[in-house]
């Protein structure tokens, strides 16, 4: 998934560079949000309303911007 949008973004535009936040954005986009109450992270293991794909909010920007190339 991650590389067929790293791939469709340089056949669009080769030498477009994402912003941080348009490339967080798109594989939040493509992520599963789960709602709740005290959903642990499966990263930090702190509880939240909201996890995506899993993950906080925080651990979840630090693995996205993990993956991006620059």
């Amino acid at each position: 998934l991650l590389a067929k949008f790293e791939q469709g973004e340089r056949l669009k535009n080769p030498a477009k560079q994402v912003n941080d936040e348009d490339y967080i954005a798109e594989l939040r986009s493509k992520s599963y949000i789960e709602h709740g109450t005290d959903l642990e992270c499966m990263v930090c293991h702190d509880k939240f309303d909201q996890l995506i794909s899993g993950t906080c909010e925080v651990c979840f920007r630090k693995w996205a911007l993990s993956t991006k190339k620059r």
